[in-house]
């Protein structure tokens, strides 16, 4: 079956998330002139929606922990308004008026993430007039330093962070309008490499990434539209790169986390250097840190039973080296 909403002018975006914490999905909507939230029942039913900071463009939306507490937040591209808004939510359907953090000219797209692993969310901003993409590190009280811009091509229009090399910093995915193409940035520590170009079809105008052969990389689809809005295509990009040195890494070294999955609790054993200080993080699938600690004992248990269930990043780091792996809890 199918249904519709009435009353959404000039919709341009939206995200599913429960943001009230019912465990029920929610719809948050980007339109041309403000931002919608409905919550849903479950049954595949939405309330009427509740307008947010009306007045302002919204050219896209995405949802992330912006500012470390416990309550999803909103975050939109600004369009010809040059920056992107941020919209606190407060864990029960209701958001803040909207933080202006400034960009450079005609954000299209933004995208959230831990780029520079310090357990604070950051923005990357699409720039389409300046062919440029700005990312803003975040302190984690919802405060953002001044942009670090980098130059992708003509016309950045869309934006996605992606695991393209197998560690744990996302990557980020640009696609180009005007030069028809997909530009691949690899991070390091919130470094950027020079992008990468992939040729696309042409008028490329969104993307999204995901594993689509399950070799434990991401690839990417980028939806164009050729001569007029009546043909087009997706462009396939599957990743070819090699996890080879990563996975060497980890069959050198041995690191077993055990058990995994888990359920209470659990131990890192084949760790080198066992008597040597260490730190462990733990981040959710979101990237937002849910545990750290610094420890010397290399037989100690770990606690999860309050974590939800789920997969979460396991990061340790001694003196000589940064190791991740993926856990299961149930």
């Amino acid at each position: 079956s199918s249904g519709s909403f009435v009353g959404y002018t000039s919709p341009l975006a939206v995200t599913a998330v429960d943001f009230n914490g019912d465990g029920k999905t929610d719809l948050a909507i980007a339109t041309q002139y403000r931002v919608r939230i409905s919550l849903g029942d479950g049954a595949g039913n939405f309330s009427a929606p509740v307008d947010f900071g009306a007045g302002h463009p919204y050219y896209s939306i995405t949802a992330a922990y912006i500012n470390n507490d416990t309550a999803l937040d909103l975050a939109c591209a600004g369009g010809y308004m040059n920056c992107a808004w941020v919209f606190y939510g407060d864990g029960n359907g209701s958001f803040s008026a909207p933080q202006n953090v400034p960009a450079d000219s005609n954000v299209i797209d933004v995208v959230c993430g831990d780029f520079n692993f310090d357990g604070s969310t950051d923005l990357v901003t699409a720039d389409k007039s300046n062919d440029e993409i700005s990312e803003f590190y975040g302190d984690g009280a919802g405060n953002f330093g001044a942009p670090v811009n980098f130059s992708v091509g003509d016309g950045p229009v869309a934006i996605a962070k992606a695991n393209l090399d197998g560690n744990a910093f996302p990557d980020l995915v640009v696609v180009n309008q005007f030069a028809c193409s997909v530009a691949v940035l690899q991070n390091n520590l919130g470094n950027f490499s020079q992008p990468q170009y992939f040729q696309l079809d042409s008028f490329p105008h969104d993307v999204v990434v995901a594993d689509f052969n399950n070799d434990g990389l991401d690839d990417i689809a980028a939806v164009c539209n050729l001569t007029n809005l009546d043909s087009g295509s997706v462009n396939l990009l599957i990743n070819c790169s090699s996890t080879e040195i990563n996975e060497t890494e980890n069959k050198k070294t041995e690191l077993v986390i055990s058990p995994n999955p888990c359920f209470q609790d659990f131990s890192i054993k084949g760790l080198p250097f066992p008597n040597k200080i260490f730190e462990i993080s733990i981040f959710n699938i979101l990237g937002k840190k849910v545990f750290e600690k610094i420890s010397v004992l290399p037989a100690e248990k770990f606690s999860v039973a309050n974590f939800s269930p789920g997969i979460y990043l396991v990061k340790i780091s001694t003196e000589e080296n940064v190791y991740e792996q993926k856990i299961v809890v149930q």
